[in-house]
């Protein structure tokens, strides 16, 4: 099974943030906001958190997801809030 997490390379930034996103606390991406993510991961059926960070140099934004992974594996999006300056409570599947 696998866990495919995408989150499409945003065009309104001027500055590139880091951004960091972990499964069931262990890092499966690590680089730049402006850069996007494309991410496949190997995973067992069930249960898994996947936690963002972004860090915004004076705070630091966090959004944790519980996501439920069957048999045939998931594909998830994440889709960002420039008004909350995070990314949404609810993922796209």
């Amino acid at each position: 099974m696998h866990l495919r997490v995408t989150f499409a390379r945003p065009s309104f930034y001027v500055s590139d943030i880091a951004f960091v996103l972990t499964l069931d606390g262990a890092p499966i991406f690590g680089g730049g906001f402006l850069s996007g993510v494309d991410v496949t991961v190997p995973v067992a059926p069930g249960r898994h958190l996947l936690t963002s960070s972004l860090d915004l140099a004076i705070v630091k934004r966090t959004r944790t997801w519980q996501v439920d992974v069957p048999a045939g594996g998931l594909a998830v999006e994440l889709v960002y809030s420039r008004m909350w300056g995070n990314f949404k409570k609810r993922l796209r599947a």
